[in-house]
């Protein structure tokens, strides 16, 4: 009786740690707090990282028994970034889009052996992020000290919390988003000259905003690409084969093909490299349209 009350008040608190954080104003803000948020669910440490190609590197950290080393492990990570492919469990997290109870962290060869070193940590769980239908990121969670090491029950936990905090991220950025168009529409009506707005310089040659990696931290894409096309075009981009890109994002070499066969079709193209090229032109074109003050779209600075 006395664990389904403890089980029912970790319940009721990741609901209300997830209404905690969608009530932050910004995707950095929701990151770097949600390590105290899991914290309060009695985890003494957790990491949150973002997913940058095959990498993935802690965004934000919290150990309550030694702050030190939550600062040790963002330096590690950064320098020493996971990657997808040789950490099997968070490899097979991604792949899945499961939470995974990790144990024998200490003496296994197929974790980030660095972090494990650092941590000390003996049982883990990790659990994919996800905006959309697009891993972005992982959360890493475990317990040391006198507390119970983490179990079957904490793995449901993080997958519930993880799976509100896609929405959560997903509802930030959009927030985002719609600030930062407003701007842009009120830089284009007012006309007062070149003016930064968020990444845009109004001007004569407006440096428009890259559409970055994430969904979570971009404007949808122009065309009616989908997130996964946009995934694809993005790989395209600097070369990649279909296997490459494939084993990149989990997918069968037949799935990539679809995409870029359906890529090519919506961007009215014929070649991988004329897709780069229109996909670029029209971002610079739907970014408002040029920017209302260059004579064309083509006037300005091309997205890098």
């Amino acid at each position: 009786m006395a664990m389904e009350l403890d089980h029912a008040w970790t319940v009721a608190h990741v609901h209300g740690s997830l209404r905690h954080l969608r009530q932050l104003s910004t995707v950095s803000d929701i990151v770097q707090q949600t390590p105290q948020r899991l914290a309060g669910l009695g985890y003494t440490r957790s990491m949150v990282s973002r997913l940058h190609e095959e990498h993935w590197i802690a965004r934000s950290a919290y150990a309550a028994d030694n702050t030190e080393i939550a600062v040790a492990v963002l330096q590690l990570s950064q320098a020493v970034p996971g990657k997808i492919g040789r950490e099997d469990p968070e490899s097979a997290a991604i792949r899945d889009r499961a939470a995974l109870l990790v144990t024998g962290a200490r003496t296994r060869a197929d974790v980030h052996r660095r972090l494990a070193d650092l941590t000390r940590t003996e049982t883990y769980v990790v659990a994919p992020i996800i905006v959309g239908d697009e891993v972005i990121g992982m959360i890493h969670v475990d317990r040391v000290g006198d507390t119970p090491a983490v179990a079957e029950f904490d793995r449901a936990i993080l997958a519930l919390f993880a799976e509100g905090m896609g929405a959560v991220l997903e509802h930030a950025s959009l927030r985002e988003r719609v600030h930062h168009y407003h701007q842009q529409v009120v830089g284009k009506t007012q006309l007062l000259g070149p003016t930064d707005m968020g990444g845009a310089v109004f001007g004569p040659r407006c440096a428009l905003p890259i559409i970055e990696r994430d969904p979570m931290f971009g404007p949808e894409a122009p065309a009616g690409l989908t997130r996964r096309e946009l995934d694809v075009l993005r790989l395209i981009g600097p070369g990649l084969t279909n296997p490459q890109i494939a084993k990149r994002l989990f997918i069968s070499v037949g799935t990539v093909k679809t995409h870029v066969k359906s890529i090519l079709r919506k961007l009215e193209v014929s070649s991988r490299d004329q897709a780069v090229s229109r996909f670029r032109h029209l971002a610079t074109q739907e970014a408002a349209g040029c920017c209302g003050v260059c004579a064309d779209a083509e006037a300005c600075a091309p997205l890098a």
